[in-house]
């Protein structure tokens, strides 16, 4: 069963991830930047939930320690956000990274799809 981490501040948010993607996926959660970073010294996902807007630590600077951090190379990251404007020059920090951006409120059926393209292309390489 591949492996989600979902990074997210929103309790309402992460109820409705998990209650629509843990029939096909093992799910743990980071209610922050910080948290998640101490999860990924520990656990390897198979894909990055990753929120833009997040107490602590954001999705950006999150974002630069996964990137950085030579265990965690490859693995696709997904950010989620009801921000109109995201900085699309995340994607060019390491091109070699699937990375795509989901927004709020979710529309499971692209946020399923989108996982899945993220782990195919994982699969792929």
């Amino acid at each position: 069963m591949d492996k989600l981490l979902i990074v997210e501040d929103s309790l309402l948010n992460i109820g409705i991830l998990q209650s629509a993607l843990e029939d096909n996926y093992k799910i743990c959660v980071a209610t922050n930047g910080k948290i998640a970073l101490k999860i990924l010294d520990k656990k390897i996902p198979d894909v990055i939930l990753l929120d833009v807007t997040m107490p602590v630590m954001d999705g950006y600077e999150t974002y630069q320690h996964i990137v950085g951090n030579r265990a965690l190379k490859g693995i696709p990251v997904i950010f989620l956000t009801a921000v109109e404007q995201i900085d699309q020059s995340i994607e060019k920090l390491d091109p070699k990274r699937f990375v795509r951006v989901v927004k709020k409120p979710f529309d499971m059926e692209i946020v399923e799809g989108v996982i899945q393209m993220a782990i195919a292309s994982v699969r792929h390489e």
